[in-house]
């Protein structure tokens, strides 16, 4: 069908752990899908997933290192010319990008982007609960 499919091409487990994944697709539009993966990947774990258009051709490709950073190349990374940083905000992380960036790179097929994931630390404006946050928000005032 003419609907876009982002699936999981290779998974690969760095430690002992194992993982399941299902997948599930519903889709909402003739042009897009959406695609929702239930299950536990473990830490470490390498994932490169894929988008495919009705044409079937891959574009680009999506890897998460395990650590929260998600890079969307350029299937041909000769072709790359550009590079693109995307930084979250409060509480979100990379994962709450990825479907941007992979939009992006399929209007614009010559932009690597990088997702990093702000680490989890204690945010004093959220009454010191910790949340992904690039810095500490002590108040109102302007930095």
């Amino acid at each position: 069908p003419s609907w876009m499919l982002r699936r999981c091409r290779s998974c690969r487990s760095t430690g002992p752990r194992s993982y399941r994944r299902t997948f599930l697709v519903v889709p909402f539009t003739v042009a897009t899908a959406v695609v929702v993966s239930v299950g536990t990947l473990p830490r470490g774990a390498h994932c490169y997933s894929t988008t495919f258009g009705g044409t079937g051709r891959m574009s680009f490709v999506t890897e998460r290192d395990g650590k929260g950073t998600i890079t969307v190349t350029p299937k041909i990374e000769a072709h790359q010319s550009a590079l693109v940083v995307l930084s979250h905000g409060l509480g979100d992380s990379a994962e709450g990008l990825v479907d941007v960036a992979e939009r992006f790179a399929q209007e614009m097929p010559y932009v690597k982007f990088i997702l990093p994931s702000a680490p989890s630390q204690p945010v004093t404006m959220n009454n010191g609960m910790a949340m992904p946050s690039w810095y500490d928000i002590t108040g109102w005032d302007e930095r």
